[in-house]
């Protein structure tokens, strides 16, 4: 079988240009990882990417800081009544 320079030609810039977009990759993960939790734990997030369960470490991280503020407000609450009376 004989294969023509023409053919070739028309086939060089698809196989290029399916291979650019197979490496695009998926960004998504990213933005998906860095918009949940809290500021204090994106980084810990992050560790994902290095192999540690980054998001279940601040998951639970993002749980005990709300626990501690959730106590902190109601101590203020507390103060505040017992001051007023």
């Amino acid at each position: 079988m004989k294969i023509s320079l023409f053919s070739v030609r028309r086939a060089a810039p698809c196989v290029l240009a399916v291979g650019l977009l197979g490496c695009g990759g998926d960004a998504n993960d990213d933005r998906a990882s860095a918009d949940r939790g809290r500021d204090e734990t994106r980084s810990i997030r992050a560790t994902e990417k290095i192999g540690y369960s980054g998001d279940a470490i601040a998951d639970k991280l993002d749980s005990a800081l709300d626990a501690n503020d959730s106590r902190a407000a109601d101590l203020d609450r507390r103060m505040q009544e017992a001051d007023a009376q």
